[in-house]
């Protein structure tokens, strides 16, 4: 009985405590709901047991007073409310004739009160005359206090009354329920023990039956026992699978005391260690293999101080001397309340060789990518040097006075030039798209001014064929592409409209929205059209449809290209044809935000007047004969402007200083001092660090251009070399720098 009603098992029922807590809360809301009901009802008699004795007072004693009244016995006025006054609960009393207080007993003190004015009235002749009044004020704070007081009364009782019976119910279900689940607690505690599996059926510290029996303690009894039962029967089944799948498993698998004594190991374990299961199991973690030595007991004193698992990969030693890959999970855990470490291991050797493959092979890749790059670097500065030559001396052969047979020899040479050239640069884009080396710049591009650049640049092929150019796009459409790389894929697209057209036809440069942010800019022509099972072949690279046996100039490569320079901008470029009436190419372009309405196009910055008339002095510093004769030739036919030259770049230097010309010409493949060289030696010589340099380079890539600009080139122009773009810049520069003196 002691056991029963300890203070242990009180302290430890938590059931019994909230039951309490539950009993009292809602005993006392009760209480409080009851009292408070039981307060008002006496408040409510208290306040009308007052005004029965006003009225009694009005009705009893009211004619005596008026015939005191009346008869001015003031004696006897005040004796009458001296004896009203020792009423109960009466506190004040007033007699008022016209107004006037004549007669007062009492003291009028409460906060709370309850007032009467009583008129005194008597007969006079027959006739009612109104003599005075009463007033009498009978106070409600006495009845608070008589309430408050009997309120402690009631709470102090109900409240020992709470606890006592909250006091019982807790004993009682101590007794009847508290005991018996701290027995199954205990008995289920034990449930995963294996020792216990065994033990005996759980049996309750009462009576077998009882005249309310079977209850839910019984029911849960009964539950337990079976469910004891059929841990017992499974837990010699689940063992022997448990053993089966460790002993089964390709992974090694262990598990450790704390301190690293094997408990457990299979065979996949010691294979990998390189030992047997036996000496394994005799060896202590610590001591496999070389695994102190590669990390694996800092992780596994990391997982067991901190309680976590813990994972990594290790270059081990096996017990055969074998140098391996591991992969190593340490997982803690808790058996028979001693701390255990579970260790998972896998042998990943063969993943870390193919990784290395992978990484060799990607190495081989990226160095045969970088020899690629160094190859078309190499090539297209080879190819360019030539070509310099070949289309500056045609230039320059335009200005001079020809025979019309020579003119179209030279015509045929620039022709020819320029095909070739276009060839070398659209190989080579295909060649930086390959690599993953073409950048793409998205901003927000004006296609009227777009439009303007394209139609300049084929202007010549379409009057050569007599064809008419209509432009019937709206001049404030802003779309988002490369501008350079849109520019590229409308030339391809006009030039193509242009070459393959009807004499006299005609082609129409059209824009049409598709959505509120897709526009489609489309190039029609009245050429032969395509056969529709052409078109799928329209877009391979070095396809031309058959055109390669007519007399039309092509390569092949400039829709391929187009094409994937549409993607690379996330567009799409495609094509509907109708044989007999013409084509229609068209790319789909993401709508920017649209400029203002104009139809003008900025123009391009000029020099000033002055820059144009004046003589300048140009120094141009190249190791090339002929690139060098090409520019002299240039500029005999520019009298605003004197050449000097400079075959290495100490010698330009030397000019520079001496004579300080307003541009400097500048070729990166310099004998000595390359051009980046001189650039750096003429910007901290405090007398030549102002002078402008132009880069004139047959490095043409986008890094090479890149790479100049950010070295500190005010411009960079790559060969052949084009008369109008050389004089344009030389222009804008000089006129840039004309400018800053005025304002300095």
């Amino acid at each position: 009985m002691n056991k029963i009603f300890s203070s242990a098992s009180f302290r430890n029922n938590g059931i019994g405590r909230r039951l309490i807590v539950a009993l009292i809360l809602f005993s006392s809301i009760i209480t409080a709901f009851t009292t408070a009901f039981e307060l008002f009802l006496d408040y409510r008699a208290d306040i009308h047991s007052i005004e029965s004795r006003l009225q009694f007072i009005e009705n009893s004693y009211l004619p005596t007073l008026v015939e005191s009244v009346w008869v001015a016995d003031g004696a006897q006025i005040q004796t009458q409310l001296d004896g009203l006054a020792r009423l109960q609960d009466v506190e004040y009393l007033l007699v008022r004739i016209d107004q006037t207080k004549h007669w007062q007993a009492g003291v009028n003190q409460s906060s709370r009160q309850i007032k009467r004015s009583i008129p005194l009235v008597r007969q006079y002749r027959g006739e009612p005359v109104n003599i005075g009044t009463l007033e009498i004020f009978a106070s409600v704070d006495n009845v608070i206090v008589r309430l408050w007081d009997k309120l402690l009364v009631v709470l102090i009782s109900n409240a020992v009354k709470t606890l006592l019976v909250a006091t019982f119910l807790l004993l009682v279900f101590q007794f009847m329920v508290g005991r018996h689940l701290e027995r199954i607690a205990l008995y289920v505690r034990d449930f995963g023990k294996p020792e216990t599996q065994a033990s005996q059926p759980l049996q309750l510290d009462r009576p077998a039956t009882g005249r309310w029996r079977p209850d839910a303690l019984d029911h849960v009894t009964h539950a337990l026992n079976d469910a004891r039962q059929l841990i017992a029967t499974n837990y010699a089944q689940v063992n022997d699978l448990y053993q089966s799948i460790i002993t089964a498993s390709m992974l090694g698998i262990g598990a450790y005391r704390a301190n690293g004594d094997c408990v457990l190991a299979n065979a996949a374990l010691a294979n990998i260690v390189g030992a047997t299961p036996e000496q394994v199991m005799a060896k202590n973690f610590r001591t496999l293999s070389s695994w102190k030595h590669s990390g694996i007991d800092a992780l596994a004193n990391d997982a067991l101080q901190n309680n976590q698992s813990r994972s990594g990969e290790f270059h081990v030693t096996s017990s055969f001397g074998k140098q391996i890959w591991i992969a190593v999970h340490l997982s803690p855990f808790l058996r028979a309340g001693e701390q255990h470490l579970l260790l998972i291991i896998m042998d990943i050797s063969a993943r870390k060789q193919a990784e290395q493959l992978l990484r060799d092979a990607i190495d081989r890749a990226e160095q045969a990518n970088l020899a690629k790059s160094r190859f078309l670097s190499n090539m297209s500065h080879e190819l360019r040097t030539p070509m310099n030559a070949i289309l500056g001396f045609s230039q320059i052969l335009h200005l001079e006075n020809l025979q019309p047979e020579q003119h179209d020899f030279v015509m045929e040479i620039d022709r020819a030039g320029t095909h070739l050239l276009e060839l070398i640069n659209e190989l080579l884009d295909l060649s930086r798209i390959e690599s993953g080396k073409i950048t793409i710049q998205i901003q927000a591009v004006n296609l009227s001014q777009i439009m303007l650049d394209t139609n300049k640049l084929v202007e010549a092929l379409v009057a050569e064929k007599n064809l008419t150019l209509r432009n019937t796009c709206d001049s404030r459409a802003m779309v988002l592409a490369d501008p350079v790389r849109l520019k590229q894929i409308i030339v391809n697209l006009l030039s193509n409209a242009a070459k393959y057209n009807r004499p006299g036809g005609s082609i129409v440069l059209a824009c049409q929205a598709l959505s509120d942010t897709r526009l489609r800019l489309s190039v029609t022509d009245t050429g032969p059209g395509i056969a529709p099972e052409k078109i799928p072949k329209l877009f391979t690279l070095f396809e031309r449809l058959g055109a390669e046996n007519s007399t039309i100039e092509g390569t092949g490569i400039g829709l391929a290209l187009s094409k994937q320079l549409a993607a690379l901008m996330n567009t799409e470029l495609g094509v509907d044809s109708t044989p007999g009436k013409g084509s229609t190419f068209w790319i789909d372009l993401n709508t920017a935000a649209a400029t203002p309405s104009s139809t003008d196009v900025l123009p391009t910055t000029s020099a000033p007047a002055t820059a144009q008339t004046a003589r300048h002095k140009i120094l141009y510093v190249e190791d090339n004969a002929a690139n060098l004769r090409v520019v002299e030739a240039m500029f005999r036919h520019t009298p605003s402007m004197t050449l000097l030259s400079a075959t290495n770049g100490e010698y330009g230097l030397e000019l520079a200083q001496r004579y300080v010309p307003d541009v400097i010409l500048l070729d990166i493949h310099l004998p000595g001092m390359d051009g980046y060289a001189v650039l750096n030696a003429l910007q901290i010589n405090p007398s030549t660090r102002n002078i402008p340099v132009i880069a004139l380079s047959a490095d043409a890539m986008p890094l090479d251009i890149e790479r100049g600009l950010k070295a500190g080139f005010n411009a960079y122009l790559t060969k052949p070399i084009r008369l109008n773009e050389l004089m344009h810049q030389l222009k804008l520069t000089l006129g840039n720098q004309h400018a800053a003196t005025n304002q300095h």
